[in-house]
């Protein structure tokens, strides 16, 4: 039982950390974890097991479920950082973008804004 769950939970553990995408993840952890997965039926056929070896592999099962759960867990918000970090339609060849430094002095904004009614009002600055 124990070399069983063991194959499992390293096989497991193995896919989790080779996952690069969010999609490949989560087909990892139905394949794991989900309701047909071969842990899953580990811990149903425990049942079959005798009284006092049923304890045992039960919470042995249920550490390595956890432990799953906790690497799938750490996994993903891995790949979620990594995904919000650079968007996919970002071009990282384009060039920046300038920042626009300063501003101009209260007086030269106010003959601009002064020039631009003048203007409005067909009168030319000359």
């Amino acid at each position: 039982m124990r070399e069983e769950l063991n194959k499992i939970s390293e096989k497991a553990f193995a896919q989790i950390r080779k996952a690069s995408t969010l999609a490949e993840l989560e087909e990892t952890r139905v394949q794991f974890l989900g309701r047909k997965s071969e842990l899953i039926q580990f811990l149903r056929n425990i049942g079959s097991l005798p009284a006092k070896e049923r304890a045992e592999a039960g919470s042995e099962a249920n550490e390595v479920k956890r432990q799953l759960e906790a690497e799938y867990d750490n996994r993903r918000l891995e790949l979620e950082r990594r995904a919000s970090i650079l968007p996919k339609d970002f071009d990282i060849s384009l060039p920046g973008i300038k920042p626009e430094l300063g501003h101009l002095h209260p007086l030269t904004q106010t003959v601009q804004d002064i020039t631009d009614i003048f203007e409005r009002l067909n009168f030319e600055v000359v």
